[in-house]
């Protein structure tokens, strides 16, 4: 085996489709504490609970709808998104693309 630095080596960075990005919410006192609470009964830290609660609204159609309600976008907005699989993985995707 040779020794010589980048032998054997692939050039450039390699892409991973499970990378992480970090979104830092800051929430106040009651809703972090009721986060807390949950991740201690289930024995889980906050965050991957925070995660669990993330991934459980964005699964879910009737939350997809009533969220972007909430914020005004229309039935047929180009814009508005529904819940749909992608390679046997829940994802969202825009309406009228």
């Amino acid at each position: 085996m040779s020794l010589i630095r980048g032998e054997g080596m692939k050039v450039g960075k390699k892409q991973h489709q499970d990378k992480k990005t970090r979104v830092c919410p800051y929430l106040d006192s009651q809703l972090y504490e009721s986060i807390r609470l949950l991740a201690f009964s289930c024995r889980e830290s906050e965050a991957k609970m925070a995660l669990e609660m993330i991934k459980s609204c964005l699964a879910s159609e009737h939350w997809v709808a009533m969220i972007q309600d909430k914020y005004g976008v229309k039935k047929d907005s180009p814009d508005r998104v529904i819940n749909t699989r992608v390679d046997g993985r829940p994802a969202l995707i825009r309406m009228n693309p």
